[in-house]
């Protein structure tokens, strides 16, 4: 008999989401089907099969935050309300082995399935994957109950590392023996990968330059303003960016720098796709990855693009974060600034540190290409699906 897991969330770019590809590879490995039930920002609806063992079920609802501004609460319930109905009505035909609930702001649509499961008398283990801090939760006392009471659900939480775990312990007052780790690591498949030859319209642009990547910064509480600044200034690299553009971040850099000067030593790709950002890490100097230390998410953050670098041996200079730090201190794959970047004179000095590192051949990915991998994941996962 074949075993199933149903993987619910909401996604701002479903086929570009690597942990749930993860997961489903790993579920694989035991002969576990996986059907992703999703909901897009973008409202869409399509059903595609990429892997014989992973199905995307991209669901469309009446009225969206397309149809209506952001931020209205009336509306938001009624897209709440929505999601939920649709799910339960797909869990009331459908029978899984496995449900994965990710997120916090799925948390009434985990709490039904936990009470639908007696319901429809189905044994199956249900687990909640916290892929951000649910901060939300702690604005009063009446929440945090909530949370806690939550919290008592499912048969395993999971969190993105071990400094989130505990700031949810420490925040909440809770300790619960099903709170587990799983980290968003990359695979082996890609540590192993050839490197990417750059492609040929970059390769102009930089005429044998280095370059500094820089990968989705366009968000204030990324500080790519200041990494952009910090390089241009302190150094005669070239500065590639990459992810979906701001054009109010574009515009801005453009009137502090000036056009010509931003084009010969800025290059912008816009959204690519993975083998063409891969090729752009394959080739880069080093990477910049900041996040603004003051708000919980980004302190205990677990960015993929940290994770995407390490992997491809490029070094990485990052802010003090908890998440960001705690593998760079321990593995010699990187340099940690004394503040998260927000600080222009600090980024500067660890550019010149991390570029002397780098002249020195002062990095070594053998040891953390060992423990940095998405399959040391893999014995927690099958422990929490074998559960008797």
């Amino acid at each position: 008999m074949s075993l199933n897991a149903l993987i619910v969330h909401r996604s701002v770019g479903w086929n570009k989401d690597s942990r749930i590809r993860k997961l489903a590879y790993t579920f694989s490995k035991k002969s576990i089907n996986t059907h992703a039930f999703i909901w897009e920002r973008a409202n869409i609806s399509l059903s595609v099969h990429p892997e014989k063992y992973l199905k995307y079920s991209c669901k469309q609802l009446l009225f969206s935050s397309k149809t209506y501004p952001r931020g209205s609460f009336l509306f938001s319930v009624i897209e709440i309300i929505q999601e939920i109905l649709q799910l339960l009505l797909h869990f009331a035909f459908n029978k899984y082995n496995y449900i994965i609930v990710q997120n916090h702001r799925q948390v009434f649509h985990m709490i039904l399935i936990y009470y639908f499961k007696f319901l429809f008398k189905r044994n199956c283990i249900l687990i909640w994957d916290l892929r951000e801090l649910p901060t939300c939760f702690n604005r009063n006392s009446l929440l945090v109950k909530f949370f806690r009471f939550s919290c008592q659900l499912p048969d395993y939480i999971w969190s993105m590392n071990l400094s989130r775990q505990k700031y949810i312990e420490n925040i909440f007052k809770i300790k619960c023996d099903h709170f587990g780790v799983v980290s968003n690591f990359c695979e082996r498949n890609y540590f192993n990968l050839e490197k990417h030859e750059i492609e040929p319209h970059l390769a102009d642009f930089l005429s044998s330059s280095n370059y500094v990547h820089l990968q989705n910064p366009f968000n204030i509480n990324r500080y790519g303003m200041n990494s952009i600044f910090s390089v241009l200034f302190s150094t005669d690299l070239k500065v590639v960016v990459s992810g979906k553009m701001s054009h109010i971040f574009i515009k801005e850099i453009f009137s502090l720098f000036g056009d010509n000067f931003i084009k010969k030593r800025c290059f912008f790709t816009g959204s690519v796709s993975e083998d063409i950002l891969t090729s752009i890490i394959d080739n880069s100097l080093f990477s910049i990855i900041l996040y603004n230390v003051s708000i919980p998410n980004n302190n205990f953050c677990d960015a993929n693009r940290l994770y995407q670098s390490i992997s491809r041996r490029i070094p990485v200079l990052v802010g003090n974060n908890e998440g960001l730090s705690s593998y760079v201190k321990k593995f010699p794959i990187g340099v940690v600034l004394a503040e998260d970047g927000r600080n222009i004179i600090d980024l500067s000095h660890g550019i010149q540190k991390i570029l002397t590192k780098i002249k020195n051949n002062s990095f070594c990915f053998t040891e953390a290409n060992k423990y940095l991998l998405w399959e040391s994941n893999e014995e927690y996962i099958y422990q929490c699906l074998n559960r008797s």
